[in-house]
C-alpha cells in the first residue's frame, strides 16, 4: 500500500501539503518544486497555475457541491488517479490518497 498525504487540520485549518498543492493545480511534485518556492508565498507562484488551480477547483466544487479544500482535494485525487480511495484520519486530523499495491487483497 502506498500512501500521500494531501492535507492535514491544523488550528481549525485545512493545509494542504506540497502533493496537495500540487494535484490542485495539476502538476507533479517535481515540476511545482523545481519553478515555486512554496515558502515564498503565494505572490511568487506562476500565473499559469493559479488560473489552472482555479479552475480545477471549480469544477471539482461544482462536481460535488462543496468548496471545502478537502474535499475539492478527495474528488480530484480520485479523479486524476485510478485506483486511489481516500482514507480521513480524524483523530490526527490528516486526509490521505491510498494506492493499494496488486494483489495485496485489500
Amino acid at each position: 500500500m502506498r500512501r500521500i498525504l494531501l492535507c492535514e487540520y491544523r488550528d481549525g485549518d485545512t493545509q494542504p501539503t506540497c502533493d496537495g498543492v500540487a494535484l490542485l493545480l495539476g502538476i507533479s511534485v517535481e515540476d511545482m518544486l523545481e519553478q515555486w518556492d512554496p515558502a515564498a508565498g503565494l505572490d511568487t507562484m506562476p500565473a499559469e497555475w493559479k488560473r489552472r488551480g482555479a479552475k480545477r477547483a471549480l469544477h471539482a466544487k461544482n462536481a460535488v457541491g462543496s468548496n471545502v479544500t478537502s474535499v475539492v482535494l478527495a474528488f480530484l485525487a480520485v479523479r486524476d488517479w485510478p485506483g486511489c480511495r481516500i482514507d480521513f484520519d480524524e483523530k490526527g486530523g490528516k486526509m490521505w490518497a491510498v494506492f493499494e499495491e496488486p494483489g495485496s487483497g485489500g
